[in-house]
């Protein structure tokens, strides 16, 4: 009797022990979900931050290149190739850091459209090759004739692939070659990226796809970047459901083998449609534009890109007098352009409003960009949902937000 009372003593000390850690548990388990969530707000916000000067400077850099015919402009080429060689590096960088954890977390996916890959990949090489060449290096490509068709898959992500991948051929082979190889194989894309430069070892090569892992060497010490190029190719290659294969050897060189599917496209991204097609610009001419947007650089950058368009522009400091606007200028309007965040009266809040007052009224919607440093999947699908045409992330160059807007004006 006596040994069975101690069991149950014992027992409900056990269960007592079990509770306690089930709690601690249950406390650790939500501090790390917290956790999470703030470090996605820090990133978020990180972004927001970056891109929003990041957008000044290149729309700048953008303006600048545009002065003609003095003595100013031979003076200002250099500086002008620095600010723009540099805003490009950091904006890729950002780009990098901010996809991975896009992915992590399920807010980063693929969406396809269908493009000749021939063409994409004359055009992408072409500009690669003008950063090769000032840093001395050569790129060749080899398309074969079967890669001169329309391909299904995600247009934004197999360019950062590919650019990823030549980048660090560069950096880290030792070499001033690299080749690129493009052909079609019983319906999937097969991307060949090869050098000749140091290779890697063994111990390399099954770490090469860890963030923030970089192969340390004689050759390439003096080298920039933060080893996220190949972690980056490899989650991307994955999101198109995809595969990828790295061999390398000391002295040998490196080679990566990229195999992709054809995937579906997604009829509803009407989004990612009016940024990759191309529009006849001269359509904005005498067309009445209304852009909301609370930073004053950003507005003076936007104003001088349609400076030359033809387009009768105004602005709106927040979302309250952006809606004074639309009231006031709603029967002229042929394209309103909303920042996200500003006080007094959000974008979303706004293009709220501006839905509302068209379906009580009985009018037509409006055409409405979305522009914004957010770059979130939720951001995106939120603000499509509100009543936007379409999500421009900041930075966007001049020619992109011209093509943008033309095409909606287009679609009115």
């Amino acid at each position: 009797m006596i040994e069975t009372q101690e069991n149950i003593k014992q027992l409900k000390q056990q269960i007592a022990q079990l509770k306690k850690e089930r709690d601690s548990f249950k406390e650790n388990s939500s501090y790390h979900n917290e956790l999470s969530k703030t470090k996605d707000r820090f990133l978020a916000s990180v972004s927001h931050e970056i891109r929003t000067p990041l957008n000044i400077i290149l729309g700048c850099a953008d303006l600048m290149s545009d002065l003609e015919g003095d003595i100013i402009k031979k003076q200002l080429d250099v500086y002008l190739s620095k600010i723009q060689s540099a805003s490009a590096h950091l904006n890729s960088l950002i780009e990098d850091i901010l996809n991975i954890s896009l992915i992590e977390n399920n807010q980063l996916v693929a969406t396809p459209t269908s493009f000749n890959l021939k063409g994409f990949f004359n055009e992408l090489v072409d500009e690669l090759s003008i950063v090769a060449t000032k840093g001395k290096n050569k790129l060749k490509l080899y398309c074969d004739e079967t890669a001169d068709v329309n391909f299904i898959t995600d247009k934004k992500f197999l360019r950062q692939i590919v650019s990823n991948l030549v980048s660090n051929s560069f950096k880290y082979s030792g070499v001033q070659d690299c080749s690129v190889a493009v052909s079609i194989d019983d319906g999937s894309l097969n991307v060949v990226v090869r050098d000749l430069g140091a290779g890697m070892s063994p111990d390399d090569l099954s770490r090469v796809f860890e963030p923030f892992y970089q192969v340390q060497s004689p050759e390439t010490i003096s080298r920039t970047g933060v080893g996220l190029g190949l972690s980056l190719v490899n989650m991307l290659v994955k999101q198109l459901d995809g595969r990828i294969k790295i061999n390398s050897a000391i002295g040998k060189g490196t080679q990566l083998d990229i195999e992709l599917p054809q995937l579906k496209v997604n009829k509803d991204s009407v989004h990612e449609k009016v940024l990759l097609d191309k529009a006849d610009l001269s359509v904005l001419s005498g067309k009445s534009l209304l852009v909301v947007e609370d930073d004053p650089d950003n507005r003076f950058v936007f104003e001088k890109f349609f400076s030359k368009s033809g387009a009768d522009v105004s602005f709106a400091e927040d979302g309250l007098e952006g809606w004074d606007k639309f009231l006031e200028h709603h029967k002229t309007l042929d394209l309103v352009l909303i920042d996200l965040r500003m006080p007094r009266l959000s974008g979303l809040e706004l293009i709220e409003r501006i839905r509302g007052w068209e379906t009580e009224n009985g009018q037509k919607p409006i055409p409405a960009l979305c522009l914004s440093a957010n770059v979130s999947k939720n951001d995106q699908q939120e603000a499509l949902s509100k009543g936007f045409r379409a999500f421009i992330q900041k930075p966007v160059s001049k020619v992109d937000l011209l093509n943008a807007s033309a095409l909606a004006v287009c679609n009115k």
